[in-house]
């Protein structure tokens, strides 16, 4: 947890900067600690990461439960197994675009909302401009440590702290950030999407950028009749975001008055008993969202 990155916070309670309590530190990263509030929240940092408390997803993404039964990177060697060339190609070329967008803009602050397993994460990482610091959040602290200790091996120069919170209230100060990050993590929100997008609106500075890398399928497909047999009622709130047009509705929704679409690329789904969609032989495409506040 980079001490940088704190002046950027406050309190999610109260609003007003935290107090920091050092135990270990390398440099400019706080490796255990604690930070708090004159209202009396406090909040620990351990192994790098700074914890909210945030609870992890039911069904989707609970990652301490995943990993008790196997590791990360036995996890990730059977995601990159199942999933099909196609798609792991799109997505590949999505990385390619944001970390190119980093080259070029070499902003100050980024913050990568759902970060997960860091399917983005190692490809920025390893060119971050020398300014630049890279804050990771997810509701899940497990996930993050995990983050971590990979790219500290691979990556040890590069300037990135990692947040366990809920991304409907970060604890951020408004336009904090040049760039914001979301790579596949949105969908993933479900009823939060909404509120999620709104927070991310509100971090965002004025001049900056949001990139939001999606799947999206047609209304007519298989795919989108198995969400809505899923999901049913209680779907109703996200299903949408999986339509070119749902993504914009959504973005627009949250705040932001620039929201323009980028298909990263498009094929047809093989099968992959990892998701639910997109569906074998459905098409499907990876959409790039590009939305600000100006």
């Amino acid at each position: 947890m980079y001490r940088k990155i704190i002046e950027l916070m406050e309190c999610p309670k109260c609003k007003n900067k935290f107090k920091i309590e050092e135990k270990e530190t390398f440099k400019e990263e706080i490796i255990s600690g604690y930070i708090g509030c004159d209202c009396g929240g406090k909040w620990e940092i351990t192994e790098g990461v700074l914890d909210f408390g945030s609870e992890e997803q039911k069904g989707v993404n609970n990652w301490s439960e995943i990993t008790r039964e196997i590791t990360f990177a036995e996890l990730d060697r059977l995601i990159m197994k199942k999933t099909p060339q196609n798609q792991l190609q799109l997505q590949e070329k999505a990385k390619v675009f944001i970390a190119d967008f980093i080259k070029e803009a070499k902003p100050d602050f980024i913050i990568d909302i759902a970060t997960g397993r860091g399917m983005l994460l190692d490809k920025i990482s390893s060119d971050l401009p020398p300014k630049t610091y890279l804050v990771c959040t997810d509701l899940s602290k497990t996930v993050l440590k995990a983050d971590r200790e990979k790219i500290k091996k691979k990556h040890p120069e590069a300037k990135i702290s990692y947040i366990a919170c809920d991304v409907t209230g970060l604890p951020f100060k408004d336009n904090s950030f040049d760039l914001v990050l979301s790579f596949f993590g949105v969908a993933n929100m479900r009823a939060s999407i909404l509120p999620g997008l709104k927070e991310t609106q509100r971090v965002l500075k004025g001049e900056g950028t949001f990139l939001n890398v999606s799947i999206v399928v047609k209304e007519e497909s298989q795919s989108y009749k198995v969400l809505q047999e899923n999901f049913g009622e209680k779907g109703k709130h996200f299903i949408d975001f999986v339509l070119c047009t749902g993504l914009l509705d959504f973005h627009k929704k949250s705040g932001f008055p620039r929201v323009d679409l980028k298909m990263i690329g498009e094929s047809t789904a093989g099968k992959n008993e990892l998701d639910l969609i997109p569906v074998e032989g459905d098409w499907f495409g990876v959409c790039l969202v590009q939305a600000n506040k100006e």
